[in-house]
């Protein structure tokens, strides 16, 4: 199974889907990971990311999905609907997460993060991710990360155990 968390920054994905990844036993795969040297400048530029840019990361980040064996849960912001649909197309089941939170929460976390983790995207590049992502029209789970972490995983908990 592939579960697949995404949303803006700062909605909480990486923190939830270690939390999935340690309760169910999965693998915890974090796209950033795998970002081009060419989007991280534009990340740290304040530049916009192009779909060219994004068309070859996330051809990246698929084949490295696919080298994986086992459960998976996958954060990433996937910003949109044509990229989301990479993820479905992968064998197996697979489900899409989408986390939003408002924005205050949003900022707080990123201003927050962004003196403790390797998090690249801060409260500084959330206005140009604003500029392109699309809210989803794919077929998703939508959760409302703006309560607290703790509260968020036992929310996504009870989802996933119709599932799972």
């Amino acid at each position: 199974m592939i579960i697949v968390l995404f949303g803006k920054p700062g909605t909480g994905k990486s923190s939830l889907g270690k939390y999935i990844a340690r309760k169910y036993n999965f693998k915890f795969f974090e796209c950033d990971d795998y970002l081009t040297k060419e989007i991280l400048t534009c990340i740290k530029k304040n530049k916009i990311i192009t779909d060219a840019m994004r068309d070859k990361y996330y051809k990246k980040v698929i084949g490295e999905l696919k080298k994986i064996k086992g459960d998976v849960v996958v954060s990433d912001a996937i910003p949109k609907d044509k990229y989301r649909k990479l993820f479905l197309d992968l064998s197996g089941d697979v489900m899409l997460f989408y986390l939003h939170a408002n924005k205050k929460v949003i900022l707080q976390r990123l201003k927050s993060r962004s003196r403790k983790t390797k998090h690249v995207v801060d409260d500084k590049y959330l206005n140009k991710i604003e500029e392109y992502f699309e809210a989803p029209k794919i077929n998703c789970v939508k959760i409302n990360s703006s309560r607290t972490i703790k509260e968020t995983c036992e929310l996504l908990d009870a989802r996933l155990k119709i599932f799972l």
